[in-house]
């Protein structure tokens, strides 16, 4: 397999880069195949329809990454060529004065064969050289670095020229097939348009219909303790002590619990009996244990999870919907900067982190593949334990797309999943003609299509 010196991947994230801010990022450098990237987005129609039209972006990425594909294949011997003599630039510089002296000829011939004098002087050096006042080792760096900058700019010259020599016949075919690519792209994203629900679970995703900051997220157990008897009287009161009998202590103590921030304090004194209190009491009674649901923040824009059973039950309408489904939301977590990663399962899975752009060769074959095989769900459940314990998508919305046809998890795997939901992952399904009363201690929440 050949290994570019520059992974095409760096390409789709200058594209998704360059449409989202209208720059280059600061990692970009001296780069034709990036300059070009730029003088298509910069054509007024290509600028203006991939701002409107995520179908007519994708188009012109996938068109333009085949393309750069190919060049980066016939820069593959440029490379190659440019490597060899930086390696014997490298040799040269860090070589003793001696080994220079004889290394010399054979540095006079790359450079002489290669360079102009206006890129290299190499008579000037030659010159220094000769005359005593200079000294060697300042000559030979000076002209090191001249070397250095001509091999830079004869790589990207050569580069450049090449790509001149092939753009034209790839800006033919665009005018030639460049729509019915778009077309195609379009029929294939057309499933979503036709099935509002669609639309409804990207909503959900991306959290647009949560108006509230808070949301229930699990049961608290909290131990709440029993006032002050009216009981005791004056006469029944000794003096002060320290423990934590809930019954004896002092109001003072009790107001703690009035305010969030000494509450704390109250349960620390509880706990190591340091809490004061009457030292004439009556009988303790235990505190009382009650339920009460707690309150966590959710994520405003959190992570996504996407798992696809891919198996052959869904081949044909499911397939085609649950492909589209999957680009609309990979297109959404983009523009909301969110992780998105994706599980395809069937007997075996695979896994994708949608949103990276080194991955988007593996996002159209993943769209390109035929759905085929039997389902096993059990896998899939431990690829989601596995994200799901990473910082990347702890707390993420999980969308599970299938008909559904297989078994309820293992016990241990479905305990685990109800302690991530515990923790505030939220579980979604889209069953495509299928049983939609799967587990629903598993679903929070689950659309239908028939």
């Amino acid at each position: 397999m050949l290994r570019f010196k520059v992974p095409l991947g760096r390409y789709a994230g200058y594209f998704d880069y360059y449409v989202e801010n209208g720059v280059m990022p600061e990692s970009y450098s001296l780069d034709p195949l990036a300059d070009y990237l730029q003088e298509v987005l910069n054509e007024p129609s290509n600028k203006y329809l991939c701002m409107i039209d995520t179908n007519w972006r994708e188009s012109i990425k996938r068109s333009l990454l085949d393309f750069f594909e190919q060049m980066l294949k016939q820069y593959v011997p440029i490379d190659t060529e440019y490597d060899k003599e930086m390696e014997l630039l490298q040799k040269f510089e860090e070589a003793d004065i001696d080994t220079k002296r004889q290394m010399w000829p054979e540095v006079v011939r790359n450079i002489a064969t290669k360079y102009s004098d206006e890129d290299v002087n190499l008579n000037g050096y030659k010159f220094m050289l000769q005359d005593p006042t200079f000294d060697n080792e300042l000559v030979f760096k000076m002209m090191c670095g001249d070397w250095r900058t001509a091999a830079e700019k004869g790589l990207q010259r050569t580069k450049k020229k090449l790509l001149g020599i092939n753009k034209g016949s790839f800006e033919k075919r665009m005018r030639d097939y460049g729509s019915e690519d778009y077309l195609t792209l379009k029929d294939k994203m057309s499933a979503f348009y036709r099935y509002p629900k669609l639309k409804e679970i990207v909503h959900k995703l991306g959290r647009e219909q949560e108006t509230s900051t808070k949301e229930e997220d699990s049961i608290k157990y909290r131990y709440l303790p029993f006032l002050l008897s009216h009981g005791v009287s004056h006469e029944d009161i000794e003096g002060i002590e320290l423990g934590n009998d809930l019954q004896s202590v002092i109001p003072a103590e009790i107001a703690l619990l009035a305010d969030n921030e000494t509450e704390t304090l109250f349960y620390q004194r509880y706990a190591s009996k340091q809490l004061q209190q009457f030292s004439s009491r009556p009988l303790s009674k235990k505190p009382v244990k009650t339920v009460e649901k707690e309150l966590r923040p959710r994520l405003e824009l959190g992570p996504i999870i996407l798992c696809v059973d891919t198996s052959g039950s869904m081949s044909g309408r499911p397939e085609a919907i649950a492909k589209s489904l999957v680009m609309q939301v990979l297109q959404m977590a983009k523009k909301q900067h969110r992780r998105c990663f994706l599980i395809s399962y069937s007997v075996r899975t695979r896994t994708l982190e949608l949103t990276s752009s080194e991955n988007w060769r593996a996002v159209d074959q993943f769209l390109a593949m035929q759905f085929t095989g039997g389902t096993d769900g059990e896998l899939m459940f431990r690829d989601v334990m596995r994200a799901l314990g990473t910082e990347n998508f702890e707390m993420a919305d999980v969308l599970l797309v299938s008909d559904f046809c297989f078994s309820n998890p293992m016990s241990i795997t479905l305990d685990k999943i109800k302690a991530e939901k515990r923790k505030g992952t939220r579980f979604y399904g889209l069953c495509i003609s299928g049983n939609p009363c799967y587990c629903s201690e598993i679903i929070d929440h689950m659309w239908e299509l028939k």
